[in-house]
């Protein structure tokens, strides 16, 4: 009779051990094959953006408030502004030496490989060789732009061309502006005038125009 009555609670000790080793037991997650790198090899750090260097205007240069860019200018440097969206950078001492920059609206929807190649045709160049040249803009935002050197006749040339969208220019209406910086220099006396014209264009910032 008392072994009739053990039974019972014999079975429930039993599945209350089984329960709480079960809970013990640690469970394996699945590994997908992506996280796990090859035999020998370890796992590379993710890769990280480096922020745009700050620009550092030389000593001796003043700043240039455009409506819709802002520049820094060597003292080698004269302002002649042509317009509110254009202005021309010319040499104190009367050489044939200038840089331009402007702003305009061409059509909406302009890409930035279109607007490089409308502002070299004029020169007639065959397939010019350009690089990916990042500003910020006024926000902060980095803006990336399309650059070439080149010759022509006894010149030296160098255009920069940016497409920024959505950007505010006299009529207040959002569209794509194209900024183009164009330096020219004889020549012979290019490396000279290079370091002068890289601190505007490494200074250039573009920016919304709340209008005229």
């Amino acid at each position: 009779m008392l072994r009739l009555l053990l039974a019972p609670l014999f079975w429930f000790v039993a599945l209350i051990l089984l329960v709480g080793l079960a809970c013990t037991i640690p469970t394996s997650q699945p590994t997908s094959p992506a996280d796990t790198p090859p035999s020998g090899l370890t796992p590379s750090p993710p890769q990280t953006v480096d922020p745009l260097p700050t620009f550092t205007p030389p000593p001796g240069t003043s700043q240039y408030y455009g409506c819709a860019f802002r520049v820094y200018v060597p003292a080698e440097l004269t302002t002649e502004e042509d317009s509110w969206c254009c202005v021309a950078f010319t040499p104190t001492s009367g050489e044939p030496v200038w840089l331009s920059i402007s702003a305009s609206k061409p059509w909406p929807g302009i890409d930035l490989e279109t607007a490089f190649t409308r502002a070299v045709d004029g020169f007639r160049l065959k397939n010019p060789v350009e690089h990916a040249v990042t500003v910020l803009d006024e926000w902060g935002k980095p803006l990336t732009g399309l650059q070439s050197d080149f010759s022509e006749g006894n010149k030296r040339y160098r255009v920069l061309v940016f497409v920024r969208p959505d950007a505010l220019l006299g009529d207040m209406g959002p569209t794509e502006v194209v900024y183009e910086i164009v330096a020219q220099a004889p020549a012979n006396d290019w490396t000279s005038w290079e370091t002068i014209f890289e601190v505007i264009f490494q200074s250039f910032q573009p920016a919304d125009c709340y209008g005229i």
